[in-house]
């Protein structure tokens, strides 16, 4: 018997950087975001022997360890090795295989669909209470930023996790509260059309860019753009449940500009120069998905710009990812 699984990544339209301590803490954090079709699969089989195997598919690496004692938090896959040392509850050999369809540090949330996609996994396999998602995503969000002390933000395990369009709230206390966005069919066709979704390239490590933009909370001119982030996301909401999708696709722009205003590392001058290209033929808005300096950009733009826009960024060598909506989140099945 095998127990397989997979979980989208997200794409963030607006809020991020206010669901980062200690911002959330003082004041209160939002996010809106999406899932999208892109997704982190793994596997988990138990072994006749004692052995535990460890698989990347990503990188084609494998190790061998004869017992959980022996797992090190060494070099390669320390996603996989961290979350056997601590789920991993039963004197049985299990072989563990991870492989993802999106670039890890690239700014859709991997890293958070990796961890709550494996919790998942020992969860059915340990045959423990199942976790409903909020205790599932918490556990991720635990782990993955208090265990592992891996810096970011609190959206990502949610949306992995709850799956579909949402709004999210955060507050002091770790208390979330996940709002589903229901729009109408059309509606959604319509959105999931006019996005566009691009790989810029490669960026830093996403704490980095955490870091920075927790020590720039102390200068008044970012701490007032990170209010501005949070209001600005409440107002896409609104523009999205109204149906006003260009007018949501101009305050992208907007959330954009004040975003920027968080970190000097979030944009550089070879990303400002793609957004103003995409912008000068036809996008209304747009932004990076996750922390910054690199990895994926969204972009709204109305279906008869598509073309030249996608043209010039094969020009550019800036890739083109199709993707449409995902509506379950993470998914886990048993298999033979």
């Amino acid at each position: 018997m095998i127990i397989k699984g997979r979980a989208p990544v997200r794409i963030s339209f607006g809020g991020g950087g206010t669901d980062v301590s200690p911002y959330t803490e003082m004041y209160g954090g939002v996010a809106l975001n999406v899932t999208i079709n892109k997704y982190v699969f793994a596997s988990l089989k138990e072994r006749e022997d004692n052995k535990i195997v460890l698989i990347s598919g990503n990188e084609d690496k494998k190790e061998e360890f004869n017992s959980v004692d022996e797992v090190n938090l060494n070099g390669d896959m320390l996603p996989l090795k961290a979350v056997v040392k601590k789920y991993h509850k039963k004197k049985k050999g299990i072989e563990l295989y991870l492989f993802s369809e999106v670039p890890m540090r690239s700014g859709v949330g991997g890293s958070a669909s990796i961890f709550v996609l494996l919790i998942s996994l020992f969860d059915a396999y340990n045959d423990s209470m199942k976790k409903d998602q909020y205790e599932l995503a918490k556990e991720a969000y635990k782990f993955e930023r208090e265990d592992l002390k891996i810096h970011g933000g609190r959206q990502d395990q949610y949306a992995v996790t709850f799956g579909g369009l949402n709004y999210m709230e955060f507050f002091k206390d770790d208390f979330v509260k996940v709002n589903r966005i229901i729009l109408s069919e059309t509606l959604m066709k319509e959105l999931d059309t006019n996005l566009l979704l691009f790989h810029i390239g490669e960026r830093g490590v996403s704490g980095d860019v955490i870091a920075d933009q927790r020590e720039s909370l102390k200068k008044p001119e970012s701490l007032e753009a990170t209010h501005r982030t949070k209001e600005l996301a409440k107002e896409m909401k609104t523009l999205l449940i109204n149906g006003e999708l260009n007018k949501f696709g101009e305050k992208l722009h907007e959330a954009w500009e004040s975003k920027k205003r968080h970190s000097s590392k979030i944009s550089n001058p070879e990303i400002d120069k793609i957004y103003e290209t995409f912008r000068e033929l036809g996008a209304l808005g747009g932004k990076i998905t996750g922390a910054g300096g690199g990895g994926h950009m969204i972009i709204y733009a109305p279906l008869e710009t598509h073309s030249r826009i996608i043209k010039k960024a094969n020009e550019m060598n800036v890739r083109h990812i199709p993707f449409n909506f995902d509506k379950e989140g993470v998914c886990i099945w048993r298999a033979n």
